[in-house]
C-alpha cells in the first residue's frame, strides 16, 4: 500500500491530466469555428494531438506509479 505522499503525487498527476484534457477540449471547440483559414484548423488539430500525447504520458505515469506502490485501492 502506498504512502500519503504517493497518494498526493497521484492526485497531482490527475490534476495535470485533467488540465491537459481541458486544454485539448478548448482547442477542439475553437477548431469548430466557421470561416477560418485551413492553417487555423491545422494548428488547432496539431495542438489537440500534442495535448493528447501529453495526457497519455501522464496517464501512463499514473499507472506506473500505482503499480510500483502496489496498486491503489479500487
Amino acid at each position: 500500500m502506498g504512502t500519503e505522499d504517493d497518494s498526493e503525487l497521484v492526485r497531482r498527476l490527475f490534476a495535470l491530466l485533467t488540465m491537459k484534457l481541458e486544454d485539448a477540449a478548448t482547442e477542439a471547440v475553437e477548431g469548430q469555428g466557421a470561416n477560418q483559414q485551413l492553417t487555423f484548423h491545422i494548428a488547432r488539430a496539431e495542438n489537440v494531438a500534442a495535448l493528447c500525447r501529453e495526457a497519455q504520458a501522464l496517464a501512463e505515469t499514473i499507472v506506473t506509479i500505482a503499480n510500483a506502490i502496489g496498486g491503489l485501492s479500487r
